[in-house]
């Protein structure tokens, strides 16, 4: 898989090679809109996106989405914040 590839596009390769399910960001206007909601901490915007069909993606919930931008949920240790 390409380093260059992100945002929705990257979504739509780790379905292909056979990912189960995607933890993104979603938005119906752009990726950029699906990363600010993260930047303004709007948690509410993650789904796991299941398959992308017909041009949308669809999380597991069933909803389709424009764009999904994958996440990375790691757990912050003390040395990422140099307290």
């Amino acid at each position: 898989m390409s380093a260059r590839l992100s945002g929705s596009v990257l979504t739509c390769a780790m379905l292909a090679r056979g990912d189960k399910q995607v933890l993104c960001a979603v938005s119906n206007e752009s990726d950029d809109q699906a990363m600010a909601m993260i930047d303004s901490a709007e948690f509410d915007s993650l789904r796991h996106i299941v398959s992308f069909n017909n041009g949308k993606f669809f999380c597991k919930e069933g909803i389709a989405w424009q764009c999904a931008i994958p996440v990375k949920k790691t757990e912050l240790v003390y040395s990422d914040i140099k307290l």
